[in-house]
């Protein structure tokens, strides 16, 4: 019995190992090479003042002894003649390998791109890289070189799972690094035993939220080339990413090298010996009340911030002093505001996050919108934008928004009419109205809008004085929350409808999420199977949203 479970072992040992040994040898490997791109939009001629700058530059970039953290950015030069340039090397190489491979890389480089203005080397250990405009403390992704294992994962479910989280791990922990060294390596083990070991960095000129954007793009790339592979690499001039079944980094190399020991204090006189005593006496008053203070001051700041950002028709009590004219001119202000961001503003700005939350009002109940955490900026002519990670309020966002990640005014619009609901039904959107069916309030408005009881819709809190008001409203929210974004109206004819009663307003169309009483269940809708949208669709709700309550703000970033 013990010979057989000994033999066992060594089988499963000696069958990983060979797994192992032949992706290493089948694989792009440890020794991939080298990549070199030339970057052909301007030349320069052999006996020009830029190629002088630029061998000055690239045959000194090491020569400052000082680095030893393995990342050189660099200028010489004035004008148009100048030359920028930036080495990185892998976070473990000591600091004779590092200086090394970039003396290697600069002289194929010149070697290989002999009269380009811009030019970029990806070896195994380092990536060197010049050019004739800034590229410091920017995130480029272009031009990127790719590489992938030919073996398939085993267990393709369970291998992207776990490469997934070890993805996200990594992504966190480079973006997190300081401005010596955004770097990070870790393992990960499948469910049979197997290692995923994998390795981010970013050049270290960068900000959090550049170098963690530079990454997520990365990581949206695997699919397109790498799809269930056992191991890939991404090189982008910013930022690189690995992962491989076998150790291709050094693991036990020291990142950054401890303080030297303290010296030991010299003795002390009988004056300093009691300076001391004060000195510590009065540090063990201070502290602790510095620290208790700085407590009261953050319970008051988030108590007072909870209080401001309460949904003023949540409260029973607070509601009743909503009355309707008041609500139609926070409606309008609303409306107001949201046209400024789209239409006056210098750049379109998409919010992305409107609710009731992030609508604030002063002691006019003036609206003020709030929270452009998550806001995108848009260039004039530009109409739409895309994402891969979705991130917002869950029931305040367009299905296209979450389907697809395609956000644009109309996305806003949508939330827009949400909001509208809510203020004229006084009720969270994601409360249900029948329990047995579900019902949420846009299918609870759409029901009662198509069988002609548009007073049950209306907060019983009003009075009638202003029916016809309250069902123009009603119906612009169903014009803003229709399915289709092509339908929806922009929020300048938001405004006209508004503001004149004179315009006649379109029949609205059945609004996106309606749930059919009879089915239970919501309409079809598609998108496309990507690592980006598969949370999504798999959950309900991806790990970017938050459930009405406050908007998570990417610290990241795209």
């Amino acid at each position: 019995m013990a010979m057989a479970t000994i033999s066992s072992t060594l089988l499963f040992f000696l069958f990983w190992l060979h797994v192992i040994m032949t992706a290493c040898e089948d694989s792009f490997g440890p020794d991939f090479g080298a990549s070199k791109i030339c970057i052909s939009s301007m030349n320069y001629t052999a006996n020009s003042t830029f190629n002088t700058n630029l061998h000055t530059l690239l045959s000194t970039l090491t020569s400052h002894t000082e680095i030893n953290y393995g990342f050189y950015n660099f200028s010489h030069g004035q004008n148009s003649d100048k030359v920028y340039a930036i080495g990185l090397c892998r976070g473990d190489l000591k600091v004779d390998e590092c200086r090394s491979c970039l003396n290697s890389s600069q002289a194929n480089l010149r070697q290989l791109c002999p009269n380009q203005k811009e030019a970029i080397s990806w070896e195994e250990k380092c990536m060197l890289r010049y050019s004739n405009r800034p590229i410091f403390h920017t995130m480029d992704t272009s031009p990127p070189y790719y590489m992938h294992n030919t073996y398939n994962a085993t267990d393709v479910d369970e291998f992207n799972k776990v490469l997934g989280g070890l993805l996200r791990n990594l992504r966190e922990k480079a973006a997190g690094g300081d401005s010596r060294r955004k770097y990070a390596t870790d393992t990960a083990i499948v469910a049979n035993f197997q290692p995923i070991n994998g390795l981010m960095q970013c050049t270290p000129d960068l900000s959090r939220q550049d170098c963690g954007d530079c990454l997520d793009w990365s990581i949206s790339t695997l699919p397109k080339f790498a799809k269930d592979k056992v191991g890939a690499l991404v090189l982008l001039p910013s930022c690189n990413l690995r992962f491989e079944i076998y150790e291709f980094y050094n693991s036990t190399a020291i990142l950054d090298p401890p303080l030297p020991p303290a010296l030991p204090p010299a003795p002390l006189s009988l004056h300093q010996e009691d300076h001391g005593n004060s000195l510590r006496t009065a540090i063990i008053i201070v502290v602790p009340t510095v620290i208790v203070v700085l407590v009261l001051l953050i319970v008051i700041g988030r108590y007072l911030r909870r209080k401001a950002r309460q949904n003023l028709l949540a409260d029973p009590t607070e509601k009743a002093q909503l009355d309707w004219d008041t609500r139609y001119k926070i409606i309008i202000g609303i409306a107001r505001g949201l046209l400024y961001l789209h239409q006056d503003s210098r750049l379109r700005i998409i919010h992305r996050d409107l609710k009731a939350s992030n609508i604030l009002l002063d002691k006019e109940m003036i609206p003020k919108i709030s929270d452009f955490g998550i806001a995108r900026l848009m260039t004039a002519g530009q109409t739409q934008e895309n994402t891969s990670r979705v991130v917002g309020t869950f029931g305040y966002m367009a299905p296209e928004y979450i389907m697809q990640g395609q956000f644009s005014v109309k996305s806003d619009v949508f939330s827009f009419g949400v909001l509208v609901l809510e203020i004229v039904s006084g009720q969270k959107n994601h409360g249900v109205r029948d329990e047995k069916n579900g019902e949420g309030l846009l299918s609870f408005v759409w029901r009662n809008w198509r069988e002609g009881t548009v007073t049950n819709i209306m907060d019983p809190t009003l009075n009638n004085s202003s029916l016809d008001e309250m069902i123009r409203c009603i119906g612009i929210g169903l014009l803003c929350v229709e399915e289709d974004l092509n339908n929806r109206p922009t929020m300048a004819n938001v405004a006209l409808m508004l503001n004149s009663c004179s315009i006649t307003l379109p029949v609205p169309k059945k609004p996106a999420f309606f749930i059919d009483s009879a089915t239970g269940s919501l309409p079809n809708m598609s998108s496309e199977d990507s690592w980006a949208t598969k949370g999504t669709q798999s959950s309900g709700i991806s790990a970017q949203e938050s459930v009405n309550g406050a908007s998570i703000t990417e610290l990241y970033p795209r």
